[in-house]
């Protein structure tokens, strides 16, 4: 799921959210299972992971949601937005990114 503006990033000038809604079309091409959500990109602005979880949870009740985050972005999680409602709103999936050293917690 692209966002509009991420909360972290609101210095930098990032590709624009219509390349990458494109670019992740390309990437999930033939994978019938996998399906790009354009929620945040389609309400614009700074977009925060608990609003998305709690619209998700609106949208879809009694689905089990999971939260995929690189390891180091578990670092900064808690100073996120509200940590605790989403944890409580997503099981977290914490991977290490290719290249990244191993991560101690």
């Amino acid at each position: 799921m692209p966002t509009a503006s991420a909360p972290h990033k609101l210095q930098q000038q990032p590709t624009s959210a219509l390349h990458r809604v494109a670019m992740l079309r390309l990437a999930i091409a033939g994978h019938e299972a996998l399906q790009v959500c354009t929620l945040e990109v389609d309400r614009g602005g700074i977009s925060y992971t608990r609003e998305t979880l709690e619209t998700l949870h609106e949208r879809h009740p009694g689905t089990g949601l999971f939260f995929l985050m690189g390891a180091d972005s578990l670092k900064d999680l808690p100073h996120w937005r509200d940590p605790q409602r989403i944890l409580e709103l997503a099981v977290p999936v914490v991977v290490r990114r290719p290249g990244d050293p191993k991560t101690s917690f």
